[in-house]
């Protein structure tokens, strides 16, 4: 009877095991063709020395983004937690890059976030607030976790979904679509090469003021700005890349057409 109940116990500390396990990250494949998208036109407008072609290369990316994306929903997709921040007041902004384990080596590598203070939120509503359920679910994840969200984007006349950069060049290369999450579950994932996750718990924004300029008095100037162009969050700066498609992975309908000329 002891052995029994012995086998028993085995048999319950491994169905436990099992019930516990994170789940292994896989990339939807809407996510899959929104990363071969994004680094397929970065490729060609950094390939372009024609500003006028560039417009239009970023204008197509957008179309295409409209069809791929018609929601503006990021549905359970996975990527790699590189931010997570607070500021003075504890509000939680985070950034995760959008990352598909099976393509850990992929050169350009798109990001979605929150803004990073109440005052570029205010229309947005990004921010999780303290005492609120996902506030405190952050609260125990780490930088540099493979995580499963679900979140929604913002319209945006130039890019179909809201960006955050300033400069053209970093919204083609490194761009960083402003997200309300839903929903956010560890999983696991290989190691992201090269990546520089950063937690400053320490590290506040006032809620008042852009984080690059932090004088309120001065701060209606940035939110007029990122209104125009997005501008707000602090970026790192970017290295030109230049990506390829992966032929190994089909892409289904909308159609990528990259080369907006061929009629001319």
């Amino acid at each position: 009877m002891s052995k029994l109940r012995w086998l028993g116990s085995l048999l319950l500390v491994s169905l436990a095991g099992t019930v516990i396990a994170q789940e292994t990250a896989v990339a939807p494949v809407k996510q899959q063709q929104f990363q071969q998208a994004i680094a397929a036109f970065h490729q060609q407008w950094s390939d372009s020395q024609n500003p006028l072609e560039q417009f239009l290369i970023r204008k197509q990316r957008k179309e295409y983004l409209a069809k791929l994306l018609p929601d503006r929903q990021f549905l359970e997709w996975v990527g790699v937690l590189t931010s997570l921040r607070a500021t003075a007041n504890g509000k939680a902004y985070l950034e995760i890059t959008v990352a598909d384990p099976q393509r850990v080596d992929a050169q350009v590598r798109p990001r979605v976030g929150t803004w990073n203070n109440a005052y570029l939120d205010l229309d947005y509503g990004t921010l999780v607030f303290p005492g609120t359920e996902l506030y405190d679910w952050l609260a125990t994840f780490r930088v540099g976790e493979w995580v499963l969200f679900t979140g929604l984007a913002f319209p945006d006349d130039e890019d179909h979904l809201k960006e955050a950069s300033a400069e053209a060049v970093d919204a083609m290369g490194a761009p960083l679509f402003i997200t309300k999450f839903e929903y956010l579950e560890r999983v696991e994932g290989p190691t992201l090469p090269e990546s520089q996750p950063q937690l400053a718990a320490s590290e506040t924004v006032a809620d008042n003021a852009s984080k690059v300029e932090a004088d309120p008095d001065k701060a209606e100037g940035k939110k007029q700005k990122a209104d125009v162009v997005g501008a707000g969050h602090v970026r790192e700066s970017t290295t030109d890349h230049q990506p390829t498609i992966d032929d190994r992975r089909p892409m289904t309908d909308p159609q990528l057409t990259v080369r907006y000329y061929t009629n001319h």
